[in-house]
């Protein structure tokens, strides 16, 4: 003892770290115990939070692959459609051009040959008229020289 009293220690020295002892028991059991399980909850929640992430993030990519690929799909069915659509569009429309233009061709040759046929007319009854008239001209004139 004569050393402890030599460097300032005498018999308290046992009742402190009894105390100590008797506090650490109780802490750990009442305070650290819990805390120390909260904090490993807490790291496997985390750890468990980081591979969820990490494999979420992989479905999320492989997702964004396969709506690239169906979009990429899609789009190309869509423009087959519509060139579908416009050939079969331009078809119709040279069909209905066509057949326009026949009909038109066939109204003016129907209008030409009207005209041929009235212009016939016209100049029979010309060819009438113009000896009917000629005989009454004449007719006049001669008629004229015998009054004179």
């Amino acid at each position: 003892m004569e050393v402890l009293a030599a460097i300032g220690l005498n018999e308290t020295v046992f009742v402190q770290i009894g105390v100590f002892l008797v506090a650490y028991l109780v802490s750990s059991k009442l305070v650290f115990g819990p805390y120390y399980k909260a904090f490993a909850a807490r790291e496997e929640m985390t750890l468990g939070s980081e591979e969820i992430t990490t494999r979420l993030e992989k479905e999320v990519e492989e997702l964004q692959a396969q709506f690239d690929t169906r979009a990429r799909e899609i789009n190309t069915k869509i423009h087959a459609v519509f060139e579908k659509a416009r050939t079969e569009a331009g078809a119709e429309q040279s069909q209905t051009l066509a057949a326009a233009r026949k009909e038109a061709e066939k109204m003016v040759s129907d209008a030409r040959q009207q005209v041929e046929s009235e212009k016939s007319k016209v100049r029979g009854e010309l060819n009438k008229s113009t000896k009917n008239l000629s005989d009454d001209v004449v007719s006049r004139l001669i008629g004229q020289g015998q009054s004179l």
